[in-house]
């Protein structure tokens, strides 16, 4: 392997896609470990005849506000621009990410695109009254429309190159980020069957019968496939959640073919693989398994079987496992590779390889198959191994590879469990009070501290167009508070207010101290007052009342606490629009608007105590009245 920095490694740490019968990619991973079948009959969205496909359950829903458009915008946008952006969105989520920070970067957009995709689109038949709309439904709008509305500045466009569109769009954003082009990218594909295709001399790829079989003896052809997917790729460092490394990829094409295009190339193929595993000095017998293109044509599933047997197989142990998800979706064309990695993402995250659908009987014209070195996974396996492919043949002859290493948590049960002796706030918004609903509910279910911290980053900034705000606080054997309203959009000023004298109590800080930044702060009070004889963490901490019988301890105690809590707020990004404070409270406002430093806050309390408690207090006499302002502006 060549040597990489591990930080500068390129990951994917964000997914999203919705699938044939699949809503997301939760969905998409029951129905393959299930074994469910995705392709339907055309009737069931067009009630027209035509050849069975892998269709969404839903295309025409979309929340143009959200995305700060208009009703007439968003008529003249294709499904694939609409659902491009909500996926885009949602893998920036997913990997832990706010849209804000990532506003004004150095982000590629990048997608994969084909000719058929939008065949059969209401809004191409619209005629576009101005410029907007006729952006809506150009191909070339579809990455830089992401773009814009996330004001990204990376590379933006669309690689058309027809069933490998996705992989290749995927290559050029790896090495976009690594040569410092970009410092992350933003993957995505669409697929539609908007048109119901008949099968014809022009079509003889796809499958009269309306089945998906790869590899197997009776493969007739592929079922076309719908499909919206997107990654998100950073590297390593930046990112806050990792499904899996890229280890590699890379691309060749066909070049000249004497029986013509669509009939794929064993020799281009196995060039492809032996400039690859050279590059990273990879043994290929260290492959576990092969998410292969596998379309279920004959002429394509032969080629492809043979490229692998000759080249993978060589000296191999034991049979090299193969699959192809097409077998359980159909082809998403476009989209495909995009499909194969989340199945890929899938097996790694759940340590199972799910089962090919409609493999009988091999096809013998792969000598792999009749002579053992090759074996399709027919029901689900182990993911075992470091090192996954994954391939992707465009119609063409442009072909792509790319290998995958899964991300092997440490398992580590204190990071993965949340503390029960603490109490954990999450807070969430949403465009409605379900979306709110939903997410507090799953992290009450989950209790999971790395999926929380992802929560934290994504709602530590306002997202845009989020209405609903509501929060839930995890507590030990106590049902969890939540809370929930309606946010208007008016930001409400923030003010510190500082407490003095009879604020205190014993053991005021006892509980806070398990909060690691306030504890920090707290200990560094206290070694600015070590040579004075103080000990701070026992005045905060110690639940004897006694303690706070000297007004030197009330003093510093109170101002400690003070100085952390404006310690952990600012952490939170929670600055004050203004600050009050009574008495020794009049101290910590010093720290918190910045004329003081931490230790020069604590000595500023200490000396104040030390000279009322050296000097005694003076004849006098002060009043606390509790009336309301409108008294006191009376008064």
């Amino acid at each position: 392997m060549k040597e990489m920095s591990n930080l500068d490694d390129v990951v994917i740490s964000g997914i999203s896609g919705v699938f044939p019968k699949s809503e997301n990619v939760e969905e998409f991973k029951n129905n393959l470990l299930a074994g469910n079948d995705m392709i339907s009959s055309t009737f069931e969205r067009h009630n027209k005849k035509g050849l069975n496909v892998g269709l969404l359950k839903t295309i025409d829903q979309f929340d143009y506000s959200f995305f700060r458009m208009n009703n007439s915008h968003a008529k003249s946008m294709t499904f694939s621009a609409k659902i491009l952006l909500e996926k885009t969105f949602e893998a920036i989520l997913d990997a832990g990410y706010n849209p804000q920070e990532i506003k004004g970067k150095n982000i590629a957009v990048i997608g994969g695109v084909w000719d058929l995709n939008d065949e059969g689109d209401p809004a191409k038949d619209k005629k576009p009254e101005t410029y907007t709309e006729f952006g809506g439904k150009m191909v070339f709008m579809l990455m830089n429309r992401i773009s814009q509305w996330l004001d990204v500045h990376g590379p933006s466009y669309s690689v058309n190159t027809a069933c490998s569109s996705s992989i290749y769009a995927i290559d050029d954003a790896i090495k976009a980020i690594q040569r410092g082009q970009c410092e992350g990218a933003i993957v995505c594909s669409s697929n539609f069957c908007l048109a119901p295709m008949e099968y014809s001399t022009s079509t003889p790829f796809l499958s009269p019968d309306g089945t998906s079989a790869p590899f197997d003896a009776d493969a007739n052809g592929y079922v076309r496939a719908e499909a919206v997917v997107v990654v998100f790729l950073q590297k390593r460092k930046h990112a806050r959640r990792i499904y899996s490394t890229i280890i590699h990829s890379s691309t060749n094409s066909d070049g000249f073919q004497v029986n013509g295009t669509g009939f794929p190339s064993t020799k281009a193929q196995i060039n492809l693989y032996q400039q690859f595993y050279q590059e990273i000095n990879l043994d290929p017998r260290k492959i576990s398994y092969i998410e292969a293109h596998g379309t279920g044509t004959r002429a394509g599933d032969t080629a492809e079987g043979t490229s692998i047997d000759e080249f993978f197989c060589t000296n191999r142990t034991s049979p090299l496992k193969v699959g192809s998800v097409k077998s359980n979706m159909g082809h998403a064309e476009a989209a495909a590779a995009l499909c194969s990695i989340i199945k890929l993402i899938i097996a790694f995250e759940t340590g199972t390889i799910p089962a090919n659908l409609r493999y009988n009987k091999p096809n013998l014209d792969i000598k792999g198959f009749s002579n053992g070195h090759l074996e399709v996974v027919t029901k689900p396996i182990p993911s075992e191994g470091d090192y996954f492919a994954l391939s992707s043949f465009g119609l063409g002859g442009a072909n792509g590879h790319i290998v995958l290493q899964p991300h092997k948590k440490v398992q580590n049960k204190q990071r993965s469990s949340i503390d029960e002796n603490i109490h954990w706030l999450v807070t969430a918004s949403g465009r409605t009070e379900e979306a709110v609903d939903c997410i507090l509910n799953s992290v009450e279910k989950n209790r999971n501290a790395e999926y929380i911290r992802l929560l934290h980053e994504i709602f530590k900034y306002g997202i845009q167009g989020h209405p609903y705000r509501g929060y839930i606080i995890l507590q030990k054997n106590n049902l969890p508070k939540v809370s929930k309203k309606f946010f208007s959009g008016e930001e409400r000023p923030i003010w510190f207010v500082f407490s003095g004298l009879g604020s205190q109590w014993p053991a005021m800080g006892k509980l806070l101290m398990e909060i690691p930044i306030f504890a920090q702060s707290i200990r560094k009070s206290h070694d600015a007052l070590r040579s004075k004889d103080l000990d701070v963490i026992k005045i905060i901490s110690n639940d004897d009342p006694q303690i706070l019988d000297n007004i030197l301890n009330i003093f510093v105690g109170i101002t400690a606490i003070q100085i952390a809590l404006v310690d952990v707020l600012s952490q939170m990004n929670i600055k004050p629009d203004g600050i009050i404070g009574h008495s020794v409270g009049e101290v910590a406002c010093g720290y918190a608007d910045g004329c003081l430093t931490a230790e020069q806050t604590i000595l500023a309390a200490y000396y104040r105590g030390l000279v009322l408690m050296e000097n005694g207090s003076i004849n006098g006499t002060m009043a606390a009245v509790g009336e309301s302002s409108q008294y006191g502006t009376e008064f």
